[in-house]
Formats: structure tokens, sequence, C-alpha cells
């Protein structure tokens, strides 16, 4: 099939081959000029219609912080075809632009053409961001060649980390309500090299003290024999992160699991400085066999793998969240009687089964905090509120007191308004009640 194009560079050749067969039998010079106008429109179709050859290489950082700001940098090279080029350039998702555009023309005329495109972008939430594709439309100067749209992929991944704040000892020296005991609350720490006992393996015992000549020895039996060494006298901390619906109040960059990312972060940091042993883990739904977690260990290994699980870490709309802890958190509690503290936002649908999920996590042997993080006020952030509206958000925090009731007496349960109280001062609440 003949294309549109062709048809329209078939008529000029004709046009061009009946003008001069006019002009030799006429014998009239002025009209051989005639004969250049189709053939520079020819001349010019043939290359509009040219492969058109556009590529572009773009310079940004592989890892911003959340809230930082960085510019883009693109180069376009364009070879082939004349005409008018429409490009989006590359940008990913959870991000602003703060200076420039994304969006540019280029005119390409017969010479081969470079541009440089910058614009400056800031970060609005963690996570992995992949780039999205160029999109250029491609608008050809003569009309009667078809515009073009043209993708080119982009392979470059960009990493959003949270942002933490850098807590000191100095912002916790201040006198507590509470009365903390002389000792550790966690007295339990690493394993050391001194031998203690022998007993049966349990579900996250590591596989480097099992005892291969004493299990190898009951034959009646089909169970693993561990090594049990006696314990140094570190601290033992273990995050739970709630993921479940509740914590999706708000916008997506602006919602109780985005606050408390860099409240876990920011606690971890300061507990590892400090020698303490950290561990990490998440609710999971019915659906999901495991979640990713952290044994309590210390060092900045496990602030880094902290902090990647955390960039990905997502909560879960519509459906039941498991609040159950796993045998390996079990028997974990069960050993080194941790202090836990566990991340949600508590409301009428989720504090049953939360409740009920605290008791047991103190019934294996856990010193049990919970920060509740008000979700009224990051809703309210994002419309404006006359007085009655305020006064209804101080009723919904005061009713908070019914569902405290709820959970055990020994538990400790923090609220946090990100939207009225900085992380530091929170952080600084829940190191005082938390033993930090």
């Amino acid at each position: 099939m003949i294309k549109e194009w062709s048809k329209q560079l078939i008529t000029l050749v004709l046009l061009a081959a009946v003008i001069a067969a006019i002009a030799i039998i006429a014998t009239e010079k002025t009209l051989i000029l005639g004969i250049f106008f189709p053939i520079i429109f020819v001349l010019i179709i043939l290359y509009t219609v040219k492969d058109v050859q556009i590529s572009l290489s773009v310079q940004s950082p592989q890892r911003l912080k959340v809230g930082e700001e960085a510019y883009f940098y693109v180069k376009i090279v364009s070879k082939g075809g004349f005409g008018l080029f429409n490009i989006t350039l590359p940008t990913f998702s959870e991000m602003e632009i703060v200076e420039g555009t994304n969006v540019c023309l280029m005119f390409k005329s017969f010479r081969e053409r470079e541009k440089e495109v910058s614009f400056k972008i800031r970060t609005t939430r963690r996570g992995i961001f992949d780039l999205s594709n160029t999109e250029i439309t491609y608008i050809p100067v003569i009309g009667i060649v078809k515009s073009e749209k043209i993708t080119i992929q982009t392979s470059k991944t960009i990493e959003v980390v949270p942002a933490i704040t850098m807590l000191k000892k100095s912002q916790f020296q201040f006198r507590s309500k509470v009365i903390k005991p002389r000792i550790a609350i966690s007295r339990l720490g690493p394993p050391s090299n001194d031998f203690e006992s022998i007993r049966d393996y349990i579900p996250g015992d590591p596989y480097k003290t099992i005892n291969w000549k004493a299990t190898a020895r009951r034959n009646s039996q089909e169970k693993l024999l561990v090594n049990v060494y006696e314990r140094e006298g570190m601290k033992t901390f273990i995050f739970i992160l709630d993921r479940g619906s509740n914590m999706l109040s708000g916008s997506s960059s602006n919602n109780p699991l985005e606050y408390s990312i860099p409240l876990i972060l920011s606690g971890a940091k300061y507990l590892t400085s400090k020698g303490s042993n950290v561990g990490f883990w998440e609710t999971r739904t019915f659906s999901e066999t495991k979640a990713p977690y952290i044994q309590p260990s210390s060092g900045a290994d496990t602030y880094t793998k902290l902090r990647r699980i955390l960039i990905r870490v997502e909560a879960v709309r519509n459906k039941n969240i498991k609040y159950k802890a796993d045998k390996t958190l079990s028997h974990i509690i069960a050993e080194t009687l941790p202090q836990v503290m566990l991340i949600t936002s508590l409301n009428e649908s989720n504090y049953g089964n939360i409740s009920e999920f605290s008791s047991s996590l103190m019934a294996s042997g856990a010193r049990l905090t919970i920060m509740d993080i008000l979700s009224e006020g990051i809703s309210a952030k994002y419309r404006r509120e006359d007085i009655s509206g305020l006064f209804q958000r101080k009723i919904i925090k005061n009713t908070k007191s019914g569902i405290y009731k709820a959970f055990p007496s020994g538990c400790t349960i923090v609220q946090w308004e990100p939207v009225s109280e900085n992380l530091g001062i929170a952080a600084a609440r829940l190191a005082m009640l938390s033993g930090w």
C-alpha cells in the first residue's frame, strides 16, 4: 500500500517533469526555473521522512532523602528528520518539580541538533523509583507527512531514603514522670562464648549453634539440639510496625506509615550508637506466609538492613492483618525479655485485635510500649478547619482514653500528633517511657 506522503511525492515529481517538458517545447528558459521548486520540496520530504534518530542521557543522583531537592540534567541529541519535537522528559512518581519543567520543544533542521535541559525536583516519599519513559511527538515541517510518536526507554533507578532526626543523649536529660528501675529494663544481650547448656532447637536459633554430635546421639528422636551460651548485658529493643489500612489515613506521602518510618530509623540509629541490640518485625496479612524481619543485633549493619527494609515497606488496604507473633519473635522475646515498641494508629475498628496482640507479647515477657500516631490531625492538614473542626479533633483525641482501657495494665501508650509535634520531641517522650 502506498503511503499518503508517497502519493504527494509522486505528484511533485510528475509536476516537475510536466514543467520541464513544457519548457523544452516552448523553448522558454524562464519556465525551467519552475522545475526547482518541486525538486526542493521533494528533497525536503525525503529528508523529513528519513528515519528519526533521537537519544538522551540523564544525569541525576542515585540516592536522595525525603524532602531533598536535586537537579536533573538531560542532554538530547537528534539526527534525521526536519520538524518540531515535543519532548516529555523522564520523571518518577512521588516527586514535585520546583524549578523548570520536564516538557520542552526542540526544532530540528537539516543539521544534527543537541539541546541540554535541566529542572529541579523535590522528593516527597521514600521508596525505590524507576524513571518513566521519555515520550516524544515528532511533528514534520511539511504538513503532508503525518506526526510520529516516539518512546525512549529509561533504565535508571533512584533510591529515596527516609529522612531521620539525629537524636542525642542530651535530648533525654529531663525528669521523667515514670519511675525507672535501678537495673536495665532489658538485661539480656547477645550470646557470649561461654557455654551454658544444651536444649532443643527452636525456630529462630542460628544454625551455627546446632550441636551435631549431641543431635547424632539422639537417634530415637528427630529433633535438633543447640548450644546455649551465656548472654552479655546489652539492652534489647524490638520495633514492630503495623501495616494495616489504619496507617494510610491522609495522603500517599503524609500518613501514619510515613511518619512512623523516620521515627523507627531515628530510634534505631540512636540505640545502635549506644551498643544496644535492635530488632524489627512487621505485621503481615493472612495471605502472607512471612514478612521481612531483623533479629536483634547491634552495629551499623543492623541499621543498614533496617533502612533497606523500611524503604520498601507498604501498608495494605482492605486486607485483614494477622496480629500475632511468629515463632521466631516469640522465642526471642522469651529469651531476651526485650523492650518492644509497637508503632500503630489506634481506632475503633482495630484496637480489639491490637489489644489481644499486646497481651500475647507481654505474656511472652516483653515490656511493651505503644506509639499511637493520631491520624485526625494528618487528615485535617489538607482541608481548611473552622472552630467546630478543631473542637471535634479535641473530642476524638480525648475519646482515645476509653480505647486505652482495653489494653493490659502494664502496657505504656504514647500519643503522637505529627502535625503539631516534631519527631525529636516525640522520640524524647518515647525514650523516657521506654527506657532508652
